[in-house]
């Protein structure tokens, strides 16, 4: 008797040890996205950059690699109105200095910032 009630009190305890483990485990990791401003050159990915079938309006910048030192130009798909957004008849026409406040994500498998209202700014 005194040999089952050990091996049911082990048992007990090593689920009590485990099951913590496993559930925190299985537990998504969600990075919480922070807002960004990055600051380039805003032109329409179709009629300056040649690159779409629709006016979309982008960003152009340039991005640092931390380990190398090298830069280079990195093109995100602003996901706005595209040609009805306020400030696409300054785009379309040719590039143009400003900034994108947003949070950096995906869209149609792209890179893409979602502006913050007001978060497109055109300098001058």
């Amino acid at each position: 008797m005194k040999k089952a009630m050990f091996a049911v009190m082990f048992a007990l305890a090593a689920c009590a040890m485990v099951l913590p483990t496993y559930s925190a485990a299985q537990e998504p990791k969600t990075k919480e996205k922070k807002e960004v401003t990055l600051k380039g050159e805003l032109c329409c990915a179709k009629c300056e950059l040649k690159t779409a079938d629709k006016c979309t309006n982008v960003i152009e910048y340039e991005r640092k690699n931390k380990k190398t030192g090298e830069t280079k130009k990195v093109v995100l798909v602003i996901d706005d109105e595209g040609a009805k957004a306020p400030y696409h008849s300054k785009l379309c026409t040719g590039r143009v200095k400003g900034s994108v406040t947003g949070i950096v994500g995906k869209k149609d498998d792209k890179p893409s910032i979602k502006p913050a209202k007001d978060g497109v700014k055109i300098d001058g």
